[in-house]
């Protein structure tokens, strides 16, 4: 998935093995949920989507972005999809085409929890950008004289395969006796099970490198941020696409931290939130009472869940309230 992958345990046991059997999960994973593999089952999930489906998806989509009640879908994270007519449809198109393609018990789960929270977040989180984000990261790439991976996916896993993923190797190190388990990907996507962990908080502002640490009681927690922003200039590059234009989501909101069970839901709510920005993300968040959530917004604010435990540097509020003062 084109991220660092790393697992610490307790006790120690066989680490050889359980090294070993974390490389052939993270293998298989890839396997079947990158879309820079072009043979991995997510790719051929969208060819298949592509020619036979279109009417489907764009039948889902107006689902999303037209709907009068913006938040109705969102009342509870149990919400089902058996009352929403596009989403059940596709989902059963999806189900026939898993099982006609033997496909893998991994993709059809982050499939159908791509599909249940793109409906709780009203579209703010689509899994189908894959065209809309392979363009524009050819854009960057091209001005940056770098090379690009290229990819014919309409399904685009970014915000939300590494938060399985994580869950996924955390489990296999406890089946094996791990304890105390910390699994991250990328530093975005950490799962945990065990003791507490001091997780460091990397400030997505220009000019401070480190914002403080968070003491993670939750299983699983993600980040989706949008770095080196300078405060008072607006957000000036943003890594994810507002599904509504498919251009670069440039709201107030320059980071977004959701903890809660499961990795995949942390996953697709921060993406959401900061597609959103910072006002209709609060009003979505104040509905979903199971998760927490730490808003850093382009002004230099921080705003977090009264539940977390978050600790800044010495000196953090202070240079944020000069940053403040200074662009005023």
């Amino acid at each position: 998935m084109g991220t660092l992958v790393c697992a610490t345990w307790e006790p120690a046991g066989n680490v050889e093995e359980i090294q070993r059997l974390i490389r052939q999960r993270v293998r298989e994973l890839e396997n079947r949920l990158s879309i820079f593999k072009q043979t991995s089952q997510v790719v051929a999930l969208s060819r298949i989507l592509n020619a036979g489906s279109e009417d489907i998806l764009k039948k889902f989509r107006s689902s999303l972005f037209h709907s009068s009640n913006v938040y109705s879908l969102a009342e509870s994270a149990e919400v089902g999809l058996e009352n929403h007519d596009a989403g059940a449809e596709l989902l059963f198109r999806l189900e026939d085409i898993l099982q006609a393609n033997r496909f893998s018990s991994d993709l059809a789960r982050v499939m159908e929890a791509s599909v249940k929270f793109a409906n709780l977040t009203q579209g703010a989180f689509y899994p189908f950008l894959g065209r809309q984000m392979h363009d524009w990261k050819k854009l960057v790439a091209e001005r940056a004289n770098r090379e690009f991976e290229l990819s014919d996916s309409i399904i685009d896993f970014g915000g939300i395969a590494k938060g399985y993923a994580a869950d996924q190797v955390r489990d296999l190190v406890v089946s094996k006796g791990g304890e105390n388990v910390v699994v991250s990907f990328g530093s975005s996507s950490i799962s945990i099970a065990g003791d507490p962990v001091c997780v460091g908080l990397q400030s997505p502002w220009e000019g401070l490198e480190e914002f403080g640490h968070l003491l993670l009681t939750h299983p699983a927690l993600s980040v989706s941020a949008d770095t080196a922003t300078r405060i008072g200039s607006g957000k000036r590059v943003s890594h994810v696409l507002d599904p509504n234009t498919g251009k670069p989501a440039f709201t107030d909101l320059v980071a977004v931290l959701v903890c809660t069970a499961d990795g995949m839901e942390c996953e697709a709510w921060a993406t959401a939130f900061l597609v959103l920005g910072l006002e209709r993300a609060m009003d979505l968040d104040a509905t979903q009472q199971h998760i927490d959530t730490v808003f850093f917004t382009a002004d230099g604010r921080v705003l977090a869940s009264p539940n977390l435990q978050i600790t800044a540097h010495p000196g953090v509020q202070q240079w944020l309230e000069a940053q403040r003062v200074r662009t005023q």
